[in-house]
């Protein structure tokens, strides 16, 4: 029980991180073609983008073992 609960949590988390993802992406490609960008903005929108990234990663890693099917028992 606890674990579909907690998978639950994570799909939220995941699925909110991807989409925070995808709007820096678009922040930071508008922010580029700007006659002056910022390039301080531009690197901080980028560290967030990698962190979100990675934490993605992590967590869809916790979610595809979560929902593996356990292993038969030995005989």
């Amino acid at each position: 029980m606890k674990v579909t609960r907690k998978r639950q949590g994570l799909s939220g988390r995941l699925q909110t991180l991807e989409t925070l993802h995808a709007d820096l992406e678009n922040r930071i490609a508008l922010e580029a073609v700007r006659p002056l960008p910022d390039t301080l903005r531009i690197q901080k929108m980028k560290r967030l983008r990698l962190r979100a990234k990675d934490e993605i990663a992590a967590i869809a890693g916790v979610l595809r073992t979560v929902s593996r099917p356990p292993l038969p028992e030995a005989a």
